[in-house]
C-alpha cells in the first residue's frame, strides 16, 4: 500500500513526468543495492545505501505536499543532499581503475540530484513553480 502510494506521489499533476525523476533514482538506487549485495563490494554499498536514503526523502515529501514545516523540510533536503554527495564518492571510489565511467556516472548522479532538488523543494513547501 506505501509503496503503491510513493508511485502515485511520483505522479503528482502540477509536475506532469518531472515526479518521475524521485521514482527513477529509487530504482537507480535499488539497482546499486541489489549489485552490492550479488557482488559484495562495501564501495558500491557506499554508493547505494546514501542515494536510497536520499530518494526515499523525495518520496517522502511527495506523499505529504506541503505539510513540512521549514525545520523538517530543510532536514530532509540535508538527508537527501548527504545521500547524493556520499553517492558520488562510492561511485568514484567503485569506479577508481575505470575514470571514464566514474566521470560519466557522477555527472548523471549530480545532473538527477539537481534536477530532483527542485522538485523536492516543491514538494516539502505546497510552492510550485
Amino acid at each position: 500500500m506505501v509503496f503503491f502510494q510513493m508511485i502515485q506521489a511520483a505522479f503528482v499533476p502540477d509536475f506532469g513526468l518531472l515526479g518521475l525523476i524521485p521514482l527513477a533514482g529509487l530504482v537507480c538506487a535499488a539497482g546499486g543495492l541489489f549489485l552490492a549485495w550479488r557482488r559484495p563490494s562495501w564501495r558500491l554499498a557506499w554508493f547505494a545505501v546514501p542515494f536510497l536514503l536520499g530518494e526515499l526523502s523525495v518520496l517522502l515529501a511527495g506523499l505529504a505536499p506541503g505539510k513540512f514545516s521549514s525545520e523538517l523540510a530543510s532536514a530532509v533536503l540535508a538527508l537527501y543532499f548527504w545521500g547524493t554527495a556520499a553517492a558520488v564518492t562510492g561511485l568514484i571510489w567503485f569506479a577508481r581503475g575505470h575514470r571514464p565511467a566514474a566521470v560519466a556516472l557522477s555527472v548523471a548522479v549530480m545532473s538527477h540530484a539537481f534536477f530532483a532538488c527542485f522538485l523536492n523543494a516543491m514538494m516539502l513547501t505546497g510552492n510550485w513553480i
